[in-house]
């Protein structure tokens, strides 16, 4: 049995979003194999990407200011905030000390990467600054909040990807973008914008009583948790069939996605857990550690 100190550091972890950072990660290493961009992503790229992830999203719970921190998540999730807000300053500097890390390791990629860094933490400071009064926020409009992850992630994890491929080519920003027309790096953008989109509608699972008493509308509130389950489940099937059958994409990494999703969907699906949250950022890493020793073991 894990003792009740152990319990308390996994409790803290996902508090301050390592396991948010680990989905992040997880988002790299899926576009960089099913862009064809390599078998395993580069070590400093996993690393880049989890701190600047980690960084944000421990700064979009703690705010810049305690008074900013949003009403619906401290009713929501109780005991998370009961942490964040006893440790908000810690937790302020230690995001900050993340995202600057991060950017730092990531000059090892591309000039660009303090500056992507520095972005993120804006983003999530954009996305919702303070709780909601009068004026809605990005996070309370239901298909800009999810679809404003979805492509904050992809767009963030396949630029980094793509950084470390090309920097011993063309290390410029226009070469990077030019990267993105290649129809593997396409097709594999869309999926995963896909894929997170899903996600971030089905983790809102967890708020869906405190949303709905404070008037945040997301997908849950407005289509009930029985269908957004249902229709999640049927939509990440679809994907799984889809990643299959994106022919630009290496015929390994398909294969082996696939079937790191089928095993993630089932790790989720036969028995749901009580919060979904965490579980869904940790089954993205997860397949990505699957998928990578899979591919390895296929090249032999």
């Amino acid at each position: 049995m894990r003792s009740n100190a152990g319990i308390r550091v996994i409790d803290a972890i996902g508090h301050v979003g390592a396991w948010a950072g680990a989905y992040c990660a997880g988002a790299s290493a899926c576009f960089v194999q099913l862009a064809g961009l390599g078998d395993a992503p580069d070590a400093p790229l996993l690393l880049s990407v989890f701190l600047a992830s980690t960084g944000a999203y421990a700064l979009d719970r703690v705010k810049l200011r305690d008074s900013w921190i949003d009403p619906a998540d401290i009713e929501a999730q109780p005991e998370r905030y009961a942490f964040l807000r006893a440790h908000s300053r810690l937790v302020r500097l230690a995001a900050l000390l993340a995202i600057a890390a991060a950017g730092v390791i990531g000059l090892t990629i591309s000039a660009w990467a303090p500056l992507a860094s520095a972005m993120a933490a804006v983003g999530v400071v954009a996305y919702a600054p303070r709780p909601k009064k009068h004026r809605s926020r990005v996070k309370d409009v239901p298909w800009l909040k999810n679809l404003y992850v979805a492509a904050g992630i992809s767009v963030f994890a396949a630029l980094a990807g793509l950084a470390a491929h090309i920097r011993h080519e063309d290390r410029s920003i226009v070469g990077l973008f030019t990267a993105l027309a290649a129809p593997g790096v396409i097709a594999t953008l869309t999926l995963l914008m896909a894929r997170v989109l899903v996600d971030a509608a089905l983790c809102d699972l967890d708020d869906e009583a405190s949303d709905a008493r404070h008037g945040t509308r997301t997908f849950v509130t407005l289509l009930g948790p029985r269908r957004l389950w249902m229709l999640s489940g049927l939509i990440r099937l679809g994907l799984i069939g889809l990643t299959l059958a994106a022919w630009p994409c290496p015929w390994r990494a398909r294969l082996v996605w696939g079937g790191a999703m089928v095993a993630g969907t089932l790790a989720v699906r036969v028995r749901r857990p009580r919060e979904l949250r965490d579980v869904v950022d940790v089954r993205f890493a997860a397949e990505a550690v699957l998928a990578t020793l899979a591919l390895r073991w296929l090249a032999g």
